[in-house]
């Protein structure tokens, strides 16, 4: 067991308790090199790692907070109605607060939850990727 805080705030935003709404239990996790995203039913929660590979650098506080503004501004573009808002989270007592800024340790990009089975890399394999899918896609 890890007493790293990018593995204490995984642990506890992987509970139920977190969140302000009901939540799908389990929390299902998915990590890449850069982010941990929080799958919780009708909402996704996107944290950023505090990595820095030279070319992506989220090694601040303030570094993950002005790329996840960033990815919401981007990709709001894109998909308005899955790209919600960055919100910070702070420390009371023992406990993490969404949506508190009151001296923020981390944010979180908030996004509607949508099917996995919808992903173009689950449609590839299952053999319903359209070309009309990657058309709008290019667009």
């Amino acid at each position: 067991m890890s007493d790293s805080p990018i593995y204490n705030l995984i642990q506890q935003l992987q509970k139920p308790d977190f969140y302000p709404h009901p939540v799908q239990v389990p929390i299902e996790v998915i990590q890449t090199h850069i982010s941990v995203v929080f799958l919780t039913g009708d909402y996704a929660y996107k944290i950023k790692k505090p990595v820095d590979f030279g070319f992506l650098d989220f090694s601040t506080l303030q570094k993950r907070q002005h790329f996840l503004e960033e990815e919401l501004k981007l990709n709001s573009l894109l998909s308005p109605e899955l790209y919600l808002e960055v919100l910070p989270i702070s420390i009371s007592g023992d406990r993490l607060l969404l949506n508190d800024s009151n001296k923020p340790v981390e944010y979180v990009l908030k996004m509607r939850q949508f099917s996995q089975e919808c992903l173009f890399s689950n449609l590839f394999e299952q053999g319903k990727l359209t070309e009309n899918n990657l058309r709008d896609l290019a667009k």
